[in-house]
């Protein structure tokens, strides 16, 4: 992604295109049943892209120092299909205790800040809820993820990919099915005449025949004498391909229940400011737009595409690692020298939305993984930037296309614009503070007059200054010790 769009960017510049242009020319209009298109045009609409690039090129040419960019960045994923195990019970009682219905879920799959945890149990209580006489839907309260038990859940699924969290959620759906079946009386002789006794009996006692009741109420009718289980309340199930492995294969098929892997993509648009001097950038307003048919839960699916975006800008434009001349030792590794994204550096206006057309087809409650592929929004960041060298090299008389390496950190932005101080004009905006006096080619700068402070507080703030700084050189040599 960041290969291409860069030969793209260099394509425009050499062909004197704008951006957008080489890359609607280049676009893969098929992808996802072609609603590529779409989806871009919706973004160019929403954040106001083409008048934003002709006030963009208005600042430009008005600024010398400071240079803005504005651009648009796909990002496309191939999301797996990674296999995942579950096993759910629900809590029957036993002995003096009441049967509450709590729910336990243990899983396969692990949770490391994706919102696989909520969206399981968003599942479970989906499908236990449909129970023909319940009159009100499980409380989500009493559904618990335990995560990982290898005395459970021996062996643990891989987490990856953004694949994980779709197929746990149609793992714990078929699980759930399995106890939607042992909880409901059937006429038919198939079903274990002691289960259907027990549920019978239990109803007519607690005077709930023919009547609607709660999930607590629910499973105490499946407790046996002695606080015996009359029915199996425990389902494990494991998915592959989205199908159950008690279920037969064909029948899931057919159902539309096998889900491959699929295409997540988006796009985003970024603009950026940035001083051409220090190469110091801040984002002004960056707009994303994902490719969402439906959301298991849509808050989880915010916050992913906010964070991955985050993460991505942090690559690629701030975290940079360095050795020593020998290679033996990390010099970048701490927050002295390591800068990870700060508050900062978040966008000023960061506006998001899912695009919701589409096809559910092959998917898990019509919902894409929404992990990783943001990441590569933050591509659009770079390419807004390289906006700005553009034009800051084109007013130096430079070739305005260069190699810009990763991370584009203050100091590689600063290095491509390859201003040359001394051929500045003497435009006093330029300077603030400070009074420029200009001779031919070379120029002297003029600090502008301080207040005369006293010697003892001169003498004091000189002091504490040095106190500082030697504090900090000793907590940096401890630190690297």
């Amino acid at each position: 992604s960041m290969a291409v769009e860069t030969i793209m960017q260099h394509a425009a510049a050499v062909s004197c295109l704008d951006l957008l242009t080489v890359q609607k020319a280049n676009m893969n209009a098929k992808l996802d049943g072609s609603t590529q298109p779409k989806l871009w045009a919706q973004l160019e609409n929403s954040s106001d892209l083409q008048a934003r690039m002709a006030d963009v090129k208005a600042f430009n040419q008005a600024n010398k120092l400071r240079k803005r960019g504005i651009a648009l960045a796909p990002c496309f994923w191939s999301t797996p299909p990674i296999p995942s195990t579950v096993t759910v019970a629900i809590c029957h009682g036993g002995g003096f205790t009441p049967p509450d219905g709590s729910i336990a879920i243990t899983l396969g799959s692990a949770e490391i800040g994706q919102g696989l945890h909520t969206k399981v149990a968003q599942a479970c209580q989906h499908v236990l809820s449909q129970h023909p006489l319940l009159s009100e839907a499980v409380p989500l309260e009493l559904i618990r993820v335990i995560g990982n038990n290898t005395e459970v859940v021996p062996a643990f699924d891989l987490v990856g990919g953004s694949g994980s969290n779709p197929q746990a959620v149609r793992a714990v759906t078929g699980a759930c099915e399995q106890l939607l079946e042992r909880l409901t009386v059937k006429s038919r002789m198939s079903m274990n005449p002691l289960k259907k006794k027990t549920m019978e009996y239990n109803r007519t006692a607690m005077g709930l025949d023919g009547k609607r009741m709660t999930w607590p109420e629910l499973i105490a009718t499946v407790t046996g004498p002695f606080g015996l289980a009359g029915a199996d309340l425990v389902a494990r199930n494991t998915v592959c391909f989205g199908m159950n492995n008690n279920e037969n294969l064909v029948k899931q098929v057919i159902q539309g229940k096998m889900t491959g892997k699929h295409d997540s993509h988006g796009a985003a648009v970024t603009e950026v400011e940035m001083d051409v001097l220090t190469g110091e950038h801040v984002i002004l307003r960056s707009d994303l737009l994902y490719s969402q048919p439906r959301s298991v839960n849509p808050v989880i699916d915010l916050g992913q595409i906010q964070g991955a975006f985050v993460f991505g800008l942090g690559f690629f434009t701030k975290e940079y690692t360095q050795y020593n001349q020998e290679g033996t030792e990390l010099i970048t590794r701490d927050t002295w020298e390591y800068k990870p994204p700060q508050q900062q550096d978040i966008p000023q206006a960061f506006n998001v939305a899912y695009f919701r057309e589409g096809s559910t087809k092959g998917l898990v409650y019509g919902a894409k993984g929404v992990g990783e592929p943001p990441l590569f929004m933050a591509v659009s960041v770079v390419k807004a930037m390289r906006e700005g060298i553009l034009s800051a090299r084109t007013d130096g008389g430079l070739d305005p296309f260069t190699d810009v390496s990763l991370p584009v950190t203050p100091a590689v932005a600063s290095a491509a614009c390859a201003v040359d101080v001394s051929k500045l004009g003497p435009d006093p905006t330029m300077w603030s503070g400070i009074e420029n006096v200009y001779c031919n080619d070379t120029y002297e700068h003029k600090a502008a007059p301080l207040e005369p402070s006293k010697p003892s507080n001169a003498k004091a703030l000189v002091g504490a200054g040095l106190v500082l700084g030697l504090a900090v050189l000793v907590a940096k040599y401890f630190m690297h010790k």
